[in-house]
């Protein structure tokens, strides 16, 4: 269908949504009609065009953004997808009343619209979307505070919605299906004659200083955008203040897995009572670890009075951990355990060269760490440099840090369905690309200009010791299930002879090679 604009005087667009450039007789020649509280017309311009009709051009520079709070606008093209988005924006907001930050809709109807956007109210920046089945809002976890700047991302993945508000992340409960993105990405304000979803009136616009824009790991140049599609706006004459936490985790990782199973169940740690006494009258010896307790291949830990654990090293089992179960290019982790090859198994010289990671993997949960590395124990991660492969909400994320703003990449579909999965993902500089089960490649690049990945920890397969001070935060659990054909760079590693160290790993009975062992007649 076409929408015949004629029948709705002063309006034009796809959609007849905006005020058209006729003004009081005459057509701006860039911008659009404004229509002030006392009446009167005038033509709102791009940034960059002046006169009465935006007819003249000035190259000014522009590094940062000015919103007014009255009726500036700056507009992006319209997301192709919202099943795993991200928009990363620095702010600073001047003043504390309700405002918009970020909007886009499926329609421009402000009763039928979904939409999806991120607004400052109550003194919170605010995380909301609808799309018709439900309804989904997510505040930051601290309030804000005027003069401050902010780096704040709105998320995607999948059905999940997350806000991140100087890397403190508030993820939503609610799982929702994307929708499909039809009007344009409207940051600080809306062009005239739009108006938001009716649920969002009263949100005035945004009164404050936007310093970077990026979507999907891409940094818009704001001068660009600015020139061709916006209202209102001027230079910020504020400088950059960043005023984003630096938490601690300074301190060493302690390793520690502690599981009461029974002789049948599957995890490596065992409880075993230290008393051989019985009767009510009978004091019980105290659990106390000795050399022999857990065996030359297990360590044991005091639970309580009465028990202790035995907590097993890579490819033993069993309660003392006596059962050598040997591993090679397969095994299971429960959530606890990870294998570790040192860094030297994955160089990173240059930024010229392609780096890749293979393997194959089968798991019916929603999250879980797969492959990582960072920086040394002991070392704060904000900041610094990373590598990532894991699952999120059932999706798989391939994610790196460079130093100007991580990458990450998703997966079309959910990977959680216990199927066998072959994933490979490399690097070249600042693009990444995930190619998984034979399907398209998956593009992505970090942010800003740094090309090099400086990391100075070790590998760590299928888990970390500590995921909130190893990771800070970016992951919330160990991998469950199946990881085979570990490959870095070409090289497949033996899971046993290559790792230099370990926790809990047990064979996959499912991936087992079987061996055929050849012997002679004459023996």
């Amino acid at each position: 269908f076409v929408c015949d604009c004629d029948r709705a005087v002063g309006y034009e667009g796809e959609f007849c949504e905006r005020h058209s450039r006729k003004c009081n007789g005459e057509k701006c020649v860039f911008g659009s009609c404004l229509i002030d509280d006392d009446g009167t017309y005038r033509c709102l311009c791009p940034y960059g065009r002046t006169g009465s009709l935006c007819e003249d051009f000035e190259d000014q520079p522009l590094q940062a953004i000015s919103f007014n709070g009255e009726n500036s606008f700056l507009s992006l093209p319209p997301p192709t997808s919202l099943r795993n988005y991200t928009l990363e924006m620095l702010i600073r907001p001047r003043e504390m009343k309700d405002q918009l930050v970020a909007y886009v809709g499926s329609e421009y109807d402000t009763k039928r619209s979904n939409f999806m956007g991120v607004i400052i109210r109550n003194g919170k920046f605010v995380y909301v979307y609808n799309n018709g089945d439900g309804n989904v809002e997510v505040e930051s976890a601290e309030p804000i505070e005027e003069d401050n700047t902010y780096k704040i991302e709105m998320k995607r993945l999948g059905l999940r919605g997350e806000l991140r508000v100087n890397d403190k992340k508030s993820a939503s409960k609610t799982r929702l299906a994307p929708f499909q993105a039809e009007t344009d990405l409207f940051v600080g304000g809306l062009a005239p004659g739009i108006s938001p979803h009716r649920r969002l009136n009263g949100v005035a616009p945004l009164n404050g200083c936007v310093y970077k824009i990026v979507v999907n790991g891409e940094e818009l140049d704001l001068k660009k955008l600015a020139s061709t599609s916006s209202g209102g706006i001027s230079q910020c004459k504020q400088p950059l203040v960043t005023t984003t936490p630096l938490p601690s985790t300074t301190s060493t990782p302690t390793y520690k897995t502690i599981t009461t199973q029974t002789p049948l169940a599957k995890n490596h740690t065992t409880t075993v009572p230290v008393t051989s006494c019985i009767g009510d009258a009978c004091e019980l010896e105290p659990a106390v670890c000795g050399p022999d307790t857990c065996g030359e291949h297990g360590d044991c830990e005091t639970l309580n009075e009465t028990h202790i654990a035995c907590s097993c090293r890579d490819y033993y089992d069993g309660p003392s951990c006596e059962f050598f179960k040997p591993i090679e290019h397969a095994a299971r982790f429960d959530g606890n355990a990870f294998i570790v090859f040192s860094m030297d198994e994955f160089p990173h010289l240059t930024s010229e060269k392609e780096e890749t990671v293979e393997l194959r993997f089968k798991t019916t949960n929603l999250s879980g760490l797969i492959f990582w590395q960072g920086q040394q124990p002991g070392t704060s991660l904000v900041g610094e440099d990373y590598i990532s492969l894991g699952l999120q909400d059932g999706y798989l994320i391939y994610s790196y840090e460079l130093g100007g703003g991580a990458a990450q990449i998703a997966s079309i579909e959910p990977v959680n369905d216990g199927k066998e999965h072959r994933v490979r993902v490399s690097r070249k500089g600042r693009k990444g690309t995930m190619i998984l089960d034979e399907g398209e490649p998956i593009d992505g690049h970090s942010s800003g200009i740094l090309a090099m990945l400086n990391v100075e920890g070790d590998i760590y397969l299928g888990g970390v010791p500590d995921l909130e001070k190893m990771t800070a935060g970016l992951h919330e659990r160990n991998f469950v299930g199946c990881i085979a054909d570990i490959t870095l760079n070409g090289v497949k590693l033996d899971m046993m002879a290559n790792a230099i160290d370990g926790r809990n790993v047990k064979p996959c009975e499912q991936w087992v090679h079987r061996k055929k062992w050849l012997r002679n007649r004459k023996y």
